[in-house]
């Protein structure tokens, strides 16, 4: 059965398309040697420098923008990367699937001496230098380099294809720059490096690596460069001005690539130097401002409808759902030969529900936060998933538990915009350093639960981890707890956080012992789903935690669903299970067989709180189909079990 991908698309994109598309057929073209049909040119080779949190989601938008535009053609992408972005990267080229793409990465660390030495005042800082290097890093004999403030609007094949005009001695293919920079009459008292005419501009580069290797090319820009920094005492434009500088010394290197091959939009842009001339024939767009996609205000305010096409076409290239780029969206699956079980058939209406998981979902880790703000590793990390729907019950999670947090995001492409924009909106989230959300991109209907559960506590680094829910808030001293000395009482053991339910939305949760119990006294509070699912959390013993000042052990029985904290290795969860039922059962079952001891910590625990109930626990209390499905993979997952620890 062939399940289609259902996603969102804002009412301005399909506006957007409607104007990309009038704008860019039956209107004259700028000529070019190369037709853009040609399929001669080799596979093409891409690089790109990529370092730092940010940069890794501008090269996700920066990819959909090429992969959208250029279908089917055979690259090979190179990432010169810091060890942050390799993971990021490798997560979603992994989980992507993109045909005819092959990549490979490069460490930054191995090259930055030789560039390190230069003076630089520059927003990229070392990164944008690094560009000069890449005859020294890449053994190809050419490439195109691409920055990642830029989004790429035509047939990159077409670009690629300039390095057949080049002559015998051109090796570097560059845009002119379209501002007065290089001139010296943008403002008073500023000094640019040399540069032929109005100088290049180093967002978009055809590089012959192997010509510039044979000209000697470490040895020439890195001696032009001591020598113009004797008589000025900075780069004020990165690698920009040292190509310029070795450009003005040798011109014969250079090949003027068409000038809509890099629109720039920078805080100097004035549209009559190309963007007059191409508005109807946009191949890239370059923000090369500060402020990047933002916009520089004062474009806003000369030229107010460049600013709000080219936020068209970044919100439309942002909210792109990256699963349309697979060659194929879903594979029909021979239920008869399901890993799943050998002795079940299930019907066939429990295909989204069984199978959810054999689809891999494209991920997006340490989407926010970094994976070099690294915790003390003795220390407790919660872990949480959600969707996007369930944002602000994340947030007051963020607010209470004040140690490592490692949570897992289910949105779409504009969710997850819209959910970045929130976090860096709030003082209290910006100033955290130890949270981490990893992102995968939202795909059908059913939400993956222990998917999303393993994706949370797949980058946690600390010793124990804290599995929760995000409708639950724990309580203000569980991050202060000793993990180590519990468990050194109790080894082989998983520690119970005892959870509970508040009865209104006016009910305040409680920040101490003392006051739960109040509230349990005025039937403000109860233990969670006592009333209609206690086998859920009875086994937990509430009413000795009641008086309890210490930990005390308890028993496993059919059911029990607690939520623990578990010493690393930490045992993952069955990704069979999604939407609602059985999905944490199955995991407490497992380290049941496991011989995990369960002990219940007696002065901390989770509340709770009221919410409208989600689509899938409706859907699982409504459709008889998606709970007797759910309830046969149980019984398979319990076959299962016990075949593989033999009770």
């Amino acid at each position: 059965m062939l399940i289609k991908v259902r996603g969102w698309v804002p009412p301005i994109v399909g506006a957007l398309l409607l104007i990309f598309i009038f704008c860019n057929s039956n209107l004259p073209k700028e000529q070019e040697s190369i037709t853009p049909n040609s399929n001669d040119c080799g596979r093409i080779e891409i690089a790109f420098v990529c370092a730092g949190n940010k940069s890794t989601y501008d090269l996700f938008i920066l990819l959909k923008s090429i992969m959208f535009n250029s279908k089917d053609l055979e690259m090979n992408l190179h990432f010169i990367v810091d060890q942050h972005s390799r993971l990021v990267i490798t997560d979603i080229l992994s989980s992507w699937h993109l045909q005819h793409i092959e990549y490979s990465f490069y460490s930054l660390d191995r090259f930055t001496h030789l560039v390190d030495w230069i003076p630089n005042n520059h927003y990229s800082g070392i990164y944008s230098l690094l560009k000069l290097t890449l005859p020294n890093i890449l053994k190809i004999k050419k490439v195109l380099v691409i920055d990642l403030d830029v989004l790429v609007l035509g047939n990159i094949n077409e670009l690629w294809c300039h390095f057949q005009n080049f002559s015998q001695k051109q090796a570097l293919g560059f845009v002119e720059n379209q501002s007065d920079w290089y001139l010296g009459t943008l403002r008073l008292n500023y000094k640019p490096w040399k540069a032929l005419n109005r100088g290049i501009n180093s967002g978009v580069i055809l590089m012959h690596l192997a010509k510039l290797r044979k000209f000697n090319w470490q040895f020439v820009w890195t001696h032009l460069t001591k020598y113009e920094l004797s008589k000025i005492p900075l780069v004020s434009l990165a690698d920009q001005d040292i190509f310029n500088t070795v450009l003005y010394k040798h011109p014969w290197l250079l090949y003027a690539i068409p000038c809509a091959w890099n629109i720039q939009f920078g805080s100097n842009f004035d549209p009559r130097y190309c963007f007059a001339q191409n508005k109807h024939n946009l191949k890239l767009i370059h923000l090369n401002s500060y402020v990047k996609f933002k916009f520089p205000p004062i474009i806003h305010e000369r030229y107010p409808e460049v600013g709000y096409i080219i936020e068209l076409l970044h919100n439309f290239y942002l909210s792109l759902d990256p699963y349309l780029f697979r060659s194929t969206i879903y594979n029909s699956i021979d239920f008869q030969k399901s890993s799943i079980s050998t002795t079940v058939r299930f019907p066939l209406n429990c295909s989204v529900i069984v199978n959810n998981f054999k689809y891999q979902k494209i991920l997006f880790s340490y989407f926010i936060g970094d994976s070099r703000n690294i915790p003390l590793f003795h220390s407790l990390t919660l872990c949480v998933h959600f969707s996007f729907n369930r944002w602000q019950a994340f947030f007051k999670i963020v607010k209470i538990f004040l140690g490592p947090i490692h949570a897992s995001l289910w949105a779409t492409p504009s969710e997850a915009e819209t959910f970045s924009s929130f976090w860096n909106l709030m003082d209290f989230t910006r100033r955290r350093n130890n949270v981490v959300v990893h992102l995968m991109f939202k795909w059908g209907q059913v939400y993956p639960t222990n998917q999303m559960r393993n994706l949370a506590m797949t980058y946690v680094s600390t010793l124990y981890m804290y599995m929760s829910d995000v409708d639950f808030v724990p309580s203000s001293n569980l991050h202060q707890i000793n993990v180590s000395s519990y468990l050194r009482m109790s080894k082989n053991s998983a520690l119970i956080v005892p959870a509970f339910e508040i009865s209104s939305i006016r009910v305040r949760p409680p920040s101490s012992k003392k006051y739960l119990l109040e509230l349990l006294d005025k039937n403000n509070i109860r233990p969670f789903l006592s009333n209609v699912w206690p086998s859920g959390h009875n086994k937990t013993n509430f009413s000795r935690w009641y008086t309890a000042n210490t930990i005390y052990q308890v028993e496993w029985s059919s059911n029990f669903e607690p939520y623990v904290i578990l010493k690393r290795p930490f045992v993952k969860y069955d990704e069979r299970f999604s939407g609602f039922g059985w999905n944490k059962v199955s995991h407490i079952m497992e380290l049941h067989m496991l011989k995990i001891n369960f002990w219940v910590l007696p002065d901390v625990f989770s509340i709770h709180l009221p919410h409208v109930s989600s689509d899938d626990i409706t859907f699982y209390r409504k459709n008889k189909v998606y709970y007797s499905c759910s309830a046969m993979l149980k019984e398979v997952f319990t076959a299962q079990l016990c075949d593989k620890y033999g009770n």
